[in-house]
């Protein structure tokens, strides 16, 4: 490799990323100089092929392998793999973060999403997993997107999304890791969503939205600033009719940005599937069979505003399969 991974990082310092695209970056970084030392061709006589057969197969590891590097067995042997072998969107985003540490490399090699025609999309009537939820938002460019798809899958609603729009920073704990919304229900949030969080929050990175162009792609010469001195953690193109961007996002707004994403994704985005996708992974996490009155008792419990027989239904059609 021609680069240093302390390279890198400068570079990425200098393109301001969130944090979850470093990670990613870093890991494909990572990744490729695994399958130049295994493979033992060097990156500048790759063709485009094996670029693409690495991409989906990876590189097979010999005994020699294992003895000429610092690194874990355990984490060679996941360097050493494919970028196929996740979600759709998981799949989309690598191949975005090959393509850009390939140029970083000064190599004009890339790959894209039709040389992974075999990919099946496996996609649940608007429903995701954890994993296919932590995909999509690592495949947004803009962390105000980041926020609304995971905030809702970690339980932040409220009647008529309130809890969502009227969510202040204030009332933001890092140190607790506890979030008070607007409703009075206080949530733990993960590692992700503090992430997520103490991003969209940051008045230099969280303060850029970058707008679509008519093909429903991102140009980064198109975009908008928020009014950081605004209260609230979701906020709005300023305007006369919002305080100069001090207003809250309205119902109609935030469906707005459910459709623009769901052009983005080129999948239907619902707020409520987010939300019950949400409610139902935190149930797989507890066990494998509900019952329905099991389901009821959980909702009431956790005050999550779902009927009882969708969210079993939900739970079913998405985690059903997977049962002893």
């Amino acid at each position: 490799m021609n680069k240093t991974i302390n390279e890198l990082k400068e570079y990425i310092e200098v393109k301001g990323y969130a944090d979850s695209k470093n990670r990613g970056l870093l890991n494909i970084f990572r990744k490729i100089n695994v399958w130049e030392e295994v493979s033992g061709v060097n990156i500048d006589n790759w063709s485009r092929e094996f670029l693409i057969d690495l991409c989906k197969n990876g590189i097979t590891l010999k005994q020699e392998d294992f003895e000429n590097t610092n690194l874990k067995c355990s984490k060679l042997i996941k360097l050493s793999d494919g970028i196929s072998k996740s979600s759709y969107y998981g799949l989309h985003t690598n191949i975005l973060y090959v393509n850009e540490i390939m140029s970083f490399l000064g190599s004009k090699l890339s790959v894209n999403i039709k040389d992974f025609q075999d990919k099946p999309l496996n996609k649940k009537s608007g429903l995701f997993t954890k994993e296919e939820i932590i995909d999509i938002c690592n495949s947004l460019v803009n962390v105000q997107d980041k926020f609304i798809i995971y905030a809702l899958f970690s339980g932040i609603r409220g009647n008529k999304y309130e809890d969502l729009t009227n969510l202040k920073t204030k009332d933001i704990n890092f140190e607790t890791k506890e979030i008070l919304l607007p409703s009075g229900k206080v949530i733990k949030m993960d590692s992700y969503l503090e992430d997520i969080l103490r991003d969209v929050t940051d008045t230099e990175f969280g303060s850029i939205y970058y707008k679509l162009n008519s093909s429903g792609l991102y140009t980064t010469n198109s975009f908008y600033e928020f009014n950081m001195y605004s209260e609230y953690v979701l906020k709005v193109k300023p305007t006369k009719s919002n305080g100069n961007g001090l207003g809250t996002m309205s119902f109609q707004g935030l469906q707005t940005r459910f459709k623009a994403l769901s052009k983005i994704l080129e999948e239907t985005i619902l707020g409520v599937n987010i939300y019950r996708s949400g409610v139902i992974s935190r149930m797989h996490d507890i066990k494998d069979i509900w019952t329905q009155k099991e389901t009821i008792n959980f909702l009431k419990d956790n005050q999550y505003n779902l009927t009882a027989y969708e969210t079993q239904k939900s739970y079913d059609e998405l985690y059903g399969e997977n049962r002893a």
